[in-house]
């Protein structure tokens, strides 16, 4: 079996799940559930925020290529 570009997609999503969640329940052994899920929408936020910024950064990329080929 040869992995595909989707199959290291799912690998790198389910492994910074699961670090999100351990970095999450390591911070929230002594507070209180507000903490944690406050703990994990953060680490959620950031992952999303570095998703958009590959996205942005692929996309610029594929409209400079298209207009070097327009060119």
């Amino acid at each position: 079996m040869e992995w595909r570009n989707r199959d290291w997609k799912w690998v790198t999503g389910i492994l910074i799940g699961i670090i999100i969640l351990l970095v999450a329940s390591i911070f929230a052994k002594n507070t209180g559930i507000e903490v944690n899920f406050s703990i994990i929408s953060s680490a959620v936020s950031i992952a999303l925020a570095l998703v958009a910024i590959f996205f942005a950064f692929k996309q610029d990329s594929d409209n400079r290529r298209g207009n070097d080929n327009l060119e």
